[in-house]
């Protein structure tokens, strides 16, 4: 009986191991980052391995300045629990729909800087090289935190991941 115990705690240590992490599981025995926040605009991971906390930006345009400050406003409120010492925020844009309505890059800029706050490390990255200065222009002019532009995940990552 005692090693029919073992086997099968061995065995579902294996399954557990290369099992998805479904909602069923306690987050703590989950393998993979978990998705802090999922809606219609963002979704917020949380990568604990690498210290870092990516914010994904969806396909789906904003239908109003106030839909933005509300959807960053639950990706604020999803990591507003974590400890975040020694920790790096990555802002993915790739998918973001292009705007070129002030007001809302604005809104976003303050945003952001509102959220990337108590990170240590902070990057946005964007799909083209023509965004990343896009982005530059209007984080110089709009916002207020430093945060570093890029086109390129494995720099980005590299970035917001050094410690």
């Amino acid at each position: 009986r005692g090693t029919r115990l073992v086997i099968f705690l061995l065995a579902s240590e294996r399954a557990r191991v290369s099992m998805p992490c479904w909602s069923f599981l306690p987050a703590k025995r989950c393998l993979r980052m978990p998705t802090l926040h999922r809606g219609e605009y963002f979704s917020v991971q949380h990568h604990l391995a690498s210290a870092h906390v990516r914010v994904i930006r969806s396909e789906a345009p904003f239908e109003s300045v106030a839909e933005a400050v509300k959807a960053l406003g639950a990706c604020r409120d999803a990591i507003s629990g974590l400890s975040l010492m020694h920790h790096g925020i990555l802002f993915d844009w790739r998918r973001s729909p292009i705007s070129t309505d002030p007001n809302l890059h604005k809104a976003l800029a303050e945003q952001i800087d509102d959220i990337a706050e108590p990170f240590e490390r902070r990057a946005i990255l964007l799909a083209t090289s023509v965004g990343t200065m896009q982005a530059g222009r209007v984080g110089r002019t709009m916002g207020n935190q430093k945060m570093s532009v890029f086109d390129d995940e494995a720099a980005a990552v590299e970035f917001v991941t050094q410690r």
